[in-house]
């Protein structure tokens, strides 16, 4: 082993041992923890009341997806299914022609397809917009370079 690969194995058994200090006071830590649960003596599972008016609520992240979401969105919006279902599509700050492609098919379905503008905050980000507008029994994550089968909704 060499002096280099020994030093490095020293330090990294020691990392557990050394402090450190979180610039984060204790007043602005208790402020933020009550944001996402203001009763300390309860969960800080969120109680949020989803209004259920579809059996289905599909989320399609999009970010820079112009080659790819015309054929994701024809296939979830041509399914033949017996159930309800809403598609809300997440423009994550795309640079690209993703947003006015998700416009024109907000304009061609609008009872089917809702579409959230936002600054770019990664696939989670995205997705958990949309989850703030649930709408469905169910969700489902459809990714925008994917294509449904024909009977993916009623199956």
């Amino acid at each position: 082993m060499s002096i280099k690969t020994t030093i490095k194995h020293i330090i990294g058994m020691g990392a557990p041992l050394i402090r450190v200090r979180s610039k984060m006071t204790h007043t602005v830590a208790e402020n933020l923890l009550a944001e996402y649960s203001p009763d300390p003596n309860t969960t800080c599972v969120a109680h949020n009341k989803i209004d259920e008016k579809y059996d289905l609520h599909i989320i399609v992240a999009c970010y820079n997806v112009e080659d790819f979401i015309v054929e994701c969105l024809n296939s979830i919006m041509n399914q033949d299914t017996k159930y309800s279902y809403i598609v809300t599509a997440v423009n994550d700050g795309s640079t690209d022609r993703t947003g006015e492609i998700l416009n024109k098919y907000s304009n061609d379905y609008p009872d089917k397809l809702e579409v959230i503008t936002q600054e770019n905050r990664g696939l989670s980000g995205a997705r958990n917009s949309a989850l703030r507008r649930l709408k469905g029994r169910y969700v489902t994550f459809v990714d925008s370079d994917d294509v449904l089968t024909p009977n993916a909704v009623e199956s």
